[in-house]
Parts: structure tokens; sequence; C-alpha cells
């Protein structure tokens, strides 16, 4: 963190999931975790001139897929305004599933 904003091209994402086609035919990857597995998420790079903290996060979205899913579905297809509905709300739903699991900042010295 540069004061209470990131530093310029300090931000690294590592995403842990299961990427299937939308028909369920094919798996492109998976990248969870097994139970009890874990998984060790290096930050290496150099400290940037201003940086005054280091913060991190964990955020889930359980529905991930779905959203996928959903958003593939109505770009698809014609639906009625009742199916496009009920889509919608489902993917309103799914999309506000995501939460925050673990969230800290450590000031640098």
């Amino acid at each position: 963190m540069c004061g209470k904003t990131p530093c310029a091209h300090t931000a690294r994402r590592i995403t842990i999931s299961r990427r299937i086609s939308l028909d369920l035919r094919h798996q492109y990857y998976d990248t969870r975790l097994r139970p009890g597995g874990t998984r060790t998420l290096r930050y290496d790079l150099k400290r940037v001139a201003g940086a005054t903290a280091l913060s991190g996060r964990i955020e889930v979205s359980p529905d991930a897929a779905y959203v996928r899913f959903f958003k593939a579905y109505l770009a698809a297809y014609t639906l009625t305004p009742k199916e496009r509905a009920l889509i919608l709300r489902a993917l309103a739903r799914d999309e506000a599933s995501s939460y925050v699991l673990w969230q800290e900042t450590k000031a640098l010295p």
C-alpha cells in the first residue's frame, strides 16, 4: 500500500477454481484444494518506493460457476420476459454470494 491505496503495478491475484464447459463435457483446469489441503502463496516483488504496508485478502465466490453459466445463457438464448427475469434474479443472487474470508494489512518497517 502507498498510503491508503495500492501501489501501482504491485497487485497480484491467484485464483483457485475449476473451469468446466457450460455443457459439463470438458474440464479445462482444476486448481481447487483437496479436503485438508493447503497452498502457500508467495509475494516476491521488490519493495516499491513509498510503500507503507502490505495487504492481503482471500475472497470466496462459491457460486462463480453459476454466474458464468447464467451470463452465457443470457447471451446465447432468446428468452421470454419471464424467463429472463428468473435468470437475472438467479444471477444477482449468485453474484451476491461472494464474501471476504480473510483480510489483513501489515505496516512495513
